[in-house]
């Protein structure tokens, strides 16, 4: 239409969902496995995950990858290996997908805490807590999902 609409819903954070270079990049395999991946990586891996966490461990030099299509699975499914049995700190306005994957670590045995980003010494405090020896695992967003605020990580 004539009208500009401005969407406030986006997670488009960094702004590569209308990036030409990016569209004209994936396009091939956008036409060979279509625009969405609703599979699970629990029940199959078709190729292109594979082939795409080959060629990015080594562009990252790294012995291995994991590719997750939406952060969701990546909350969901992560957060959990990392904190183990351990304790893990969620930032209080950290985005839902981020809280429900410590409330999964939570329930595999993790302890789970809540914080405020803006009381640091609150969250020194707790981490201080923890017994030694057991794993600590810190949870924020990088941009907030509601206020679009950017943490300051290293006085957290």
């Amino acid at each position: 239409g004539d009208r500009w609409l401005i969407d406030f819903a986006s997670c488009n954070y960094l702004g590569f969902d209308r990036d030409q270079e990016i569209i004209g990049a994936i396009e091939p395999a956008v036409r060979r496995w279509g625009t969405h991946p609703s599979w699970s990586r629990l029940l199959g891996s078709p190729r292109i995950y594979p082939e795409i966490e080959e060629r990015l461990a080594a562009l990252l030099e790294a012995p291995d990858t994991l590719l997750l299509p939406t952060a969701t699975l990546i909350h969901a499914s992560v957060i959990p290996v990392l904190a183990g049995s351990g304790y893990v700190f969620v930032e209080a306005t950290a985005h839902r997908t981020v809280y429900d994957g410590c409330v999964a670590a939570r329930g595999q045995g993790a302890t789970l805490q809540r914080f405020r980003g803006d009381r640091p010494d609150r969250l020194d405090a707790q981490l201080r807590a923890v017994p030694s020896g057991s794993a600590r695992l810190v949870c924020l967003d990088g941009v907030n999902s509601m206020s679009g605020n950017i943490p300051d990580v290293p006085l957290l």
